[in-house]
């Protein structure tokens, strides 16, 4: 996490470098038709669509800025919004699925075959995850009405919060529409680093309140993480925003 901080500040501070001290060299190429900067809204559909049979979308932002003919730097933001099956069960309740909720921050580099920001591209990206089920007994169901009290079981709204970090590279394409609207189309081939052997994705947060509650958090590790490289293993990009 640290390394992590540190790579973000020295990326910030690099980027506020070169957009109040540019160079001479960029001076002579500063972008297309004198604009640097580049504010898309991206979606990237997962393939957990075709591989999970669930229809994954991340969507959100990005600030791209010029720095050479044919190179930028960027940070962007995603958020997605997912269900986990955790099929499991104890005496009284079964657990069927959670919603998970993902806040991606990323940095990206790119290499333009054209004059930056158009045309063919290859992007470098690194990102950070925040993420989290807001209750995990909120979709609890009761085995046997007849058997099972529901109310003789109050059991605190519960949160499973993690993190983990990973990297990807994008190929893909860009068009200008009216020297101003810019689109975008590709695929990202990447890799979540949230292997449960790791211990990158962290539970915490959870009290022993049921008899299966260790069986309940496993179920739950085990599916996020293997979701989360399903989904960062291969995406379609699309975007759409401005030249400034």
């Amino acid at each position: 996490m640290k390394k992590l901080k540190l790579i973000i500040w020295i990326f910030s501070i690099s980027l506020s470098t070169l957009i109040l001290f540019p160079t001479k060299s960029m001076a002579q190429v500063p972008g297309y038709m004198g604009k640097r900067l580049v504010l898309t809204s991206d979606n990237s559909f997962g393939a957990s669509a075709f591989l999970l049979e669930k229809a994954w979308l991340r969507y959100g932002g990005t600030l791209e800025f010029v720095i050479k003919k044919n190179q930028s730097i960027g940070f962007n933001y995603q958020y997605n919004r997912s269900k986990i099956n955790l099929e499991i069960q104890d005496n009284h309740f079964t657990y069927p699925f959670v919603h998970l909720k993902s806040n991606r921050f990323g940095l990206e580099y790119g290499w333009y075959k054209g004059i930056a920001p158009l045309g063919q591209y290859v992007k470098l990206h690194l990102f950070y995850e925040f993420q989290y089920a807001d209750d995990l007994y909120a979709n609890r169901q009761i085995i046997n009405p007849d058997l099972t009290d529901p109310y003789a079981f109050i059991i605190d709204s519960e949160e499973i919060r993690g993190s983990n970090f990973g990297f990807a590279v994008s190929f893909g394409k860009r068009r200008i529409i009216a020297n101003r609207i810019i689109v975008g189309y590709g695929f990202s081939v990447g890799q979540s680093l949230s292997f449960p052997q790791l211990g990158i994705f962290d539970l915490f947060d959870i009290e022993s309140s049921i008899s299966e509650l260790n069986t309940l958090g496993t179920e739950y590790y085990n599916k996020v993480s293997f979701n989360n490289i399903v989904m960062d293993f291969c995406s379609f990009d699309l975007s759409i925003g401005l030249v400034l």
